[in-house]
């Protein structure tokens, strides 16, 4: 195998020596981007906001690409676990400080979470079961009978509930635990503790090849010991393919994470729970609007705030929120993603558009700007107030939380 190729998220275009054919599977997987290529065999590689490890070529040309995220990998998984546990403001004991690269640190997060949780047994549940059998189980099946066995005594078409380890629960555990199993670069010891758990869940029907799709589960009070494991388990198998520019998915040999949508998930959630304290009405990913008459374009802002108006006190959109992991730097580009905010809050009637992307750029000297915070003032009949926030993922938890809470408190906040 080939000599593997290392990036850091974010450090812009860095110089590599890669094969030929080691360019031309790089610049093919969309992992990364690829240009200037020289006679040497130097050329410049940059990430694609793409973080994690991924194996690429095949046979002797095989070469794994390392992409290390701009925040420690403590902070990654705080941020990849709280869109789905909202409220958690607190980083694990994960040991993540000493994994020198993500992969191993979310096999070891899972392994460690799911051998917690199945320490209080492998969950059951009930199946449906259609069965011709000798005896009378569960009730009978009169049209089956009569359709199938017409004239005839035995057997007898039943239907019952079996109790079963077979769940949704355990085949979404059982299929990240073999996926992460199937992977290079998974330490000996979390390696040991997986395989004992895909022993522990002995029963359970084992994943199809190829590209595994999570099972759907329930979040039920029943289930609640086990949450954490399968919200792992299910970031584990959507990371194991992401979407091509094509919008073809491409399956991975390796553990890649998509940092748009963690930060888009991480900051409406957040923010989401902060309005939602607050007694505000809150719809994330929010389809129901269109930019036309017919209904053909399709408008999907982030989050949007509604608020009582009139005297029957009917919601209507009064803030519009957009999340941004990277904010273009040339003003055409830039200019494009605030064209698109004033057509949300047009379209919808809103007064307030909310830009929040993640960088550590600070806005001094920018028009309105103060800090890390930029105020704009689109003109006309219905003004429209534009703030762009910058949000340091890097902050302490105290402190990215206190931002969260002023960047929803500025939303109920009317200033126009």
């Amino acid at each position: 195998m080939l000599a593997p190729v290392e990036l850091t998220e974010g450090a812009g275009w860095q110089r590599r020596k890669l094969s030929p054919g080691q360019a031309d599977a790089l610049d093919a997987s969309e992992v990364a981007q690829v240009r200037q290529r020289r006679a040497d065999g130097t050329c410049e590689v940059k990430d694609n906001a793409l973080v994690g490890t991924v194996r690429l070529g095949s046979g002797e040309d095989t070469f794994e690409v390392r992409i290390r995220p701009k925040v420690t990998i403590r902070r990654l998984l705080f941020l990849l676990g709280y869109a789905q546990d909202r409220g958690r403001w607190f980083e694990d004991e994960v040991q993540a400080a000493e994994e020198p690269d993500l992969l191993p640190a979310v096999a070891a997060a899972f392994a460690r979470t799911a051998s917690r949780a199945l320490a209080h047994g492998v969950p059951r549940g009930y199946r449906q079961v259609d069965a011709a059998l000798p005896v009378l189980r569960g009730r009978l099946r009169e049209s089956a009978q009569l359709r199938q066995r017409s004239g005839v005594m035995f057997p007898l078409e039943v239907r019952y509930d079996e109790r079963t380890v077979d769940t949704a629960e355990n085949r979404l555990l059982l299929a990240a635990t073999r996926s992460l199993l199937a992977l290079a670069g998974v330490a000996p010891a979390t390696a040991q503790e997986l395989r004992r758990i895909a022993a522990a869940l002995d029963g359970v029907a084992e994943p199809a090849h190829g590209p595994v799709k999570p099972p759907d589960w329930v979040p039920t009070r029943v289930n609640a010991p086990y949450h954490a494991a399968l919200r792992l388990a299910e970031t584990v198998l959507r990371s194991s393919s992401f979407e091509r520019e094509d919008g073809e998915t491409l399956r991975v040999d390796g553990f890649v994470v998509k940092m748009w949508e963690v930060f888009e998930d991480f900051v409406t959630h957040a923010v989401d729970e902060v309005l939602t304290r607050r007694g505000g009405e809150v719809r994330l990913q929010d389809r129901t609007h269109h930019l036309d008459e017919d209904r053909t374009l399709e408008m999907c802002p982030d989050l949007v705030l509604y608020r009582p108006e009139g005297p029957g006190g009917r919601m209507i959109p009064a803030v519009v929120l957009d999340a941004k992991y990277r904010l273009a730097i040339r003003q055409g580009a830039r200019a494009h993603v605030y064209h698109q905010m004033i057509a949300y809050c047009a379209r919808l009637g809103a007064r307030q558009g909310r830009l929040v992307y993640a960088g550590s750029e600070r806005a001094d000297g920018q028009p309105g700007g103060r800090g890390d915070v930029i105020r704009s003032r689109i003109g006309g009949p219905a003004p429209i107030e534009l703030v762009t926030y910058v949000l340091d993922l890097r902050l302490p938890l105290a402190e990215l939380r206190a931002r969260i809470e002023r960047i929803a408190d500025d939303m109920v906040t009317p200033s126009v």
